[in-house]
């Protein structure tokens, strides 16, 4: 059975994912510890999660 992505993108895909979810788990706890009492902690957390992705995957 093939699998569900051509083994050539997997490695590209695996540093996308990866690099999205360590840059998003550290801008939100980066934010939470400096900021604890921010009325939009999403909002912040998710522009914070845009810029450390958009400089964490290309050097990743």
């Amino acid at each position: 059975m093939p699998g569900i992505i051509p083994a050539r993108f997997a490695p590209i895909l695996f540093d996308l994912i990866l690099s999205g979810l360590l840059s998003c788990f550290v801008s939100g706890l980066s934010i939470f510890r400096t900021q604890a009492r921010v009325d939009d902690f999403g909002l912040h957390s998710m522009g914070s999660c845009a810029t450390a992705w958009a400089l964490a995957f290309p050097t990743g």
